[in-house]
């Protein structure tokens, strides 16, 4: 990224515009004997994908009591500065219901619930394609089942995935969502990932299925697609090949989202 420097001279000062993670503005005001680096993102990433901003909507509980944050020595998610975020996974969240779902994750483990703070995804991509912004992407949501401190941004989409893949609406939604993260936050194609590769390559976490990309047949798709909406031009991309035969065993106990 770049940065510009403002120099003020005595009795000046300026205003600046600078845009946050979530594309929202923020106004800094600098008067003379006062210094700032502004960071200014590639002009690309203005281009952000519409979405609906319902973090204030969404069922939280303030008390969660699942047992894996004491484990790790946390009270809640751990929370994450964004220069910290260095990847995406992408889960099928096995239901269309997200504000179901968010219930079910915040429920106390008292009352047959997950016990978390807040539902496991940042983002939500319908299956029409519409994108809903969840929680801060400062929180970091345990998309892994391991209660780590998570550094990947969660995505998750609508539906089981396994079964079919995912509409063209719902794939060209989280392309875009993908791409724009990917931007604003430096975040390589070889880390943007599928949970279950996750999960191959932390063998001590639990083994998954999602997001159902292996089974359904979606996966060179999603790249396909990805790969030309952050390279128009057609640049090369390695992409990883996971060792998917430690799955076969483990798609019977897939348990995203329930």
């Amino acid at each position: 990224m770049m940065s510009d420097e403002v120099r003020l001279q005595a009795g000046e000062s300026v205003l600046i515009h600078a845009p946050n993670p979530t594309g929202v503005r923020s106004e800094i005001q600098l008067r003379s004997g006062q210094s700032v680096t502004v960071y200014a993102p590639p002009a690309q990433v203005q281009d952000i994908p519409p979405w609906v901003d319902v973090r204030n909507q969404m069922p939280t509980n303030p008390n969660p009591d699942n047992p894996g944050f004491a484990e790790v020595g946390h009270k809640g998610w751990w929370k994450r500065t964004h220069n910290q975020i260095d990847g995406v996974t992408i889960h099928h969240t096995m239901t269309h219901d997200m504000v179901w779902l968010a219930s079910y994750c915040t429920r106390s483990r008292s009352k047959n619930g997950k016990g978390y703070p807040t539902t496991n995804y940042a983002f939500w991509v319908h299956a029409n394609g519409k994108i809903n912004y969840c929680v801060d992407i400062t929180e970091a949501v345990w998309h892994d089942h391991c209660g780590d401190e998570n550094t990947h941004i969660s995505v998750g989409m609508a539906g089981d995935l396994s079964k079919a893949a995912p509409p063209k609406a719902q794939l060209e939604g989280v392309v875009k969502l993908a791409s724009y993260l990917m931007r604003m936050l430096n975040i390589s194609l070889e880390n943007v990932e599928g949970h279950g590769e996750w999960a191959l390559r932390h063998p001590t976490k639990v083994a998954t299925a999602c997001p159902g990309w292996h089974t359904s047949g979606w996966r060179e798709q999603f790249y396909q697609m990805l790969r030309a909406e952050i390279d128009p031009a057609g640049v090369s991309f390695a992409v990883p090949t996971p060792d998917y035969s430690v799955m076969e065993a483990i798609l019977a106990n897939h348990d995203e989202g329930r």
